[in-house]
């Protein structure tokens, strides 16, 4: 009996299972948050079905006119109008000009899809950068908050040794009481920055951002310009929108031109011997009261119009590119000298006074201060690497680039 109680036990005693690590929760990138937002905007969507009507409209738009047939039931003699198929030829170009208008146009909707593909993608980038900014400034409150609980601490026990006046431990109350107030803004302006974030890709965002890649970009005036030039969207549209209207000069013009009529006719459909053949025919222009002229004058007009607020835009583009390049190089030199020089310095000399103070060599006053010299440095880095992240943000835009993990444009 006892035997059997004992292998029953053992059948029922179950091996400790191990215990696995929960996987850390899924960090939302840039990239994501840009297809996110991509994916959701109802012009983009507009804008790509504009893209697909007129790349239908491109490939019929070099095709000749219609021919004409006439079916008609006479009564009486036979005519040999009375039943024809005719086919017009335009002698002028015009097909090859009209493919050439749709063409442009094509490219001019093409590049307008593309700007509002940066317009998104930008929009998100700033908004995920702001988020990111958020969490590293909630980071920084909360090392201070820890910090503040660690000198409370110290200075109740310090207190309680009789080596320090109660005054250190009502500082350190208050400064710790500062801490967790400082923590709390910090909280609601992250909390702020992630609602708006959601708010624009139309869900929930992730506690975990993955952060902005890092920037890299050429410092060289004459090279940014050219990007500029070749890239951006807004100017490739407005090119394209000026060859559309040249070529519509041309098509203009081009109504002076004959056309070359072909048909072929059949007086009876039925009967015996019933009259056919066909003719060639050339029709042309002979007087329109000047309205032809009014016409290719108006075209000129649009055409010279589309080409100065094209060469208009690319002197914004210009003064946009230099003035964002003069932002970004200063804001990188502000944040570099300031982490090299007085963020280094400040993190030694805490770490000197914080083994000074726990020997009884420094006063807490002292530790304090530094401690609060040390946040406001941070602080300041943290602002000039935020600036420098917006700014390089501004500088792509103006270049016409997404950013490292945003949506690829095209030129």
């Amino acid at each position: 009996m006892l035997r059997s109680v004992l292998i029953l036990a053992l059948l029922c005693v179950r091996p400790a299972q191990p215990v696995l690590a929960e996987p850390p929760p899924p960090s939302l990138t840039l990239s994501e948050a840009v297809h996110a937002a991509l994916a959701a905007d109802a012009a983009l969507a507009s804008s790509e079905q504009r893209v697909r009507l007129l790349e239908q409209a491109a490939r019929l738009a070099g095709a000749p006119p219609s021919p004409t047939v006439r079916l008609a039931a006479v009564a009486g003699d036979d005519s040999e109008d009375s039943n024809f198929f005719e086919q017009v030829l335009e002698l002028g170009g015009q097909p090859a000009m009209r493919r050439r208008v749709a063409d442009a146009e094509l490219r001019a909707a093409t590049a307008a899809r593309d700007a509002r593909v940066l317009e998104v993608t930008f929009a998100v980038a700033q908004l995920y950068a702001r988020a990111t900014t958020a969490v590293v400034a909630v980071d920084l409150a909360e090392q201070e908050q820890q910090a503040q609980d660690r000198l409370y601490a110290l200075a109740e026990r310090r207190f309680q040794a009789g080596d320090v006046p109660e005054s250190h431990v009502v500082r350190a109350a208050r400064d710790r009481l500062r801490a967790a107030r400082e923590l709390a803004v910090a909280e609601r302006e992250r909390d702020a920055a992630r609602e708006s974030l959601s708010v624009r890709l139309g869900r929930p965002v992730p506690d975990a951002l993955a952060g902005v890649p890092e920037i890299g970009l050429p410092a060289d005036l004459p090279t940014l310009l050219q990007q500029a030039t070749v890239a951006r969207p807004e100017l490739r549209q407005l090119r394209a929108e000026a060859d559309a209207r040249a070529a519509d000069v041309g098509l203009t013009a081009a109504a002076r031109s004959p056309f070359l009529e072909l048909t072929a006719y059949r007086a009876r459909l039925w009967g015996s011997d019933p009259e056919t053949g066909a003719r060639a025919a050339i029709s042309f222009p002979l007087w329109d009261w000047g309205r032809q002229r009014a016409a290719e004058a108006q075209a000129r007009a649009v055409f010279e119009d589309a080409r100065a607020r094209w060469q208009a835009a690319e002197r914004d583009v210009a003064g946009q590119v230099q003035e964002a390049r003069a932002r970004w190089l200063a804001r990188r030199a502000e944040r570099e000298t300031l982490e090299t020089g007085e963020l280094a310095q400040a993190l030694r000399l805490v770490g000197m006074l914080e083994r000074g103070y726990e020997g009884g060599a420094v006063t807490q006053l002292e530790l304090l201060e530094a401690r609060r010299a040390l946040l406001e440095t941070r602080r300041e880095a943290a602002r000039l690497r935020a600036e420098e992240t917006t700014a390089a943000l501004d500088l792509l835009r103006a270049l016409g680039q997404s950013p490292p993990g945003g949506s690829h444009v095209a030129p």
